[in-house]
C-alpha cells in the first residue's frame, strides 16, 4: 500500500507547462490515453472506497483500490491510502470485476503526459469539456516545490476529483446528459 499525495491545477496554456519542464529538466515518461472505469462493490461507493480499471491506450492496465481520506484531505492536498498493480489485458479483467459483482458506474477518457521532476511526478491531462489540467504527486514539499517552478500557487491547488469538476460543469451548464468521453 501506497500513500498518494497530491494536488491539481487548472492550466490554461499546456505548451507553457511543457516550455517550464523542458527548462527544470523533467523527463516524459509516456504520453498516452487513458479510460477510467468505475465500479461499485456492495456498499463500496458509499463509503468512499474508489476501484478502478485504468485501460491505457485500449490495452494493459493498472487495477486501483483507493481507501477514504479519513480526514486527511487538507486544503491544498489530497491524501489517500492507495493499492495499485498493473494488468496486462484490461478487458479480461474488466469482466472478472464483472463476474465478481462489481458494476461499472462511471466512465472518463483522459489525454495523459507524464513526467518525472525531481521527487515529484507531474501529470498533464487532458479531458473532454473540462480542459486542460496539472496533477502533481509526490511529497507535500516535493508538490510546493514543483508548483512554484511550473509557475502555479498553492492557493489555486485543487483537490476535488474529475468527477467532482465534471460534475460542477453538468450542473452549472444544465446538461446532465454530458459524458467525460472523447467524442469519436
Amino acid at each position: 500500500m501506497a500513500k498518494e499525495i497530491e494536488t491539481k491545477f487548472k492550466v490554461d496554456s499546456p505548451d507553457k507547462v511543457r516550455r517550464l519542464l523542458a527548462r527544470h529538466d523533467a523527463r516524459l515518461v509516456s504520453c498516452v490515453r487513458e479510460s477510467d472505469r468505475y465500479y461499485a462493490s456492495g456498499a463500496s461507493r458509499f463509503l468512499g472506497v474508489v476501484i478502478r480499471l485504468r485501460v491505457i491506450d485500449g490495452g494493459s492496465g493498472l487495477f486501483t483500490i483507493k481507501l477514504p481520506p479519513d480526514g486527511r484531505t487538507e486544503k491544498s492536498f489530497k491524501i489517500r491510502d492507495e493499492y495499485e498493480i498493473p494488468v496486462d489485458d484490461a478487458g479480461a479483467f474488466g469482466d472478472i470485476l464483472a463476474g465478481a459483482g462489481c458494476v461499472q458506474w462511471f466512465r472518463k477518457e483522459k489525454e495523459r503526459e507524464t513526467y518525472s521532476l525531481k521527487n515529484a511526478k507531474v501529470l498533464l491531462d487532458r479531458l473532454p469539456h473540462l480542459g486542460w489540467y496539472l496533477e502533481i504527486e509526490g511529497t507535500k514539499a516535493a508538490i510546493k516545490t514543483t508548483a512554484k517552478k511550473l509557475g502555479f500557487t498553492m492557493k489555486n491547488a485543487i483537490v476535488k476529483t474529475y468527477l467532482d469538476l465534471f460534475n460542477e460543469y453538468k450542473k452549472n451548464r444544465r446538461r446532465p446528459d454530458l459524458r467525460l468521453v472523447f467524442k469519436r
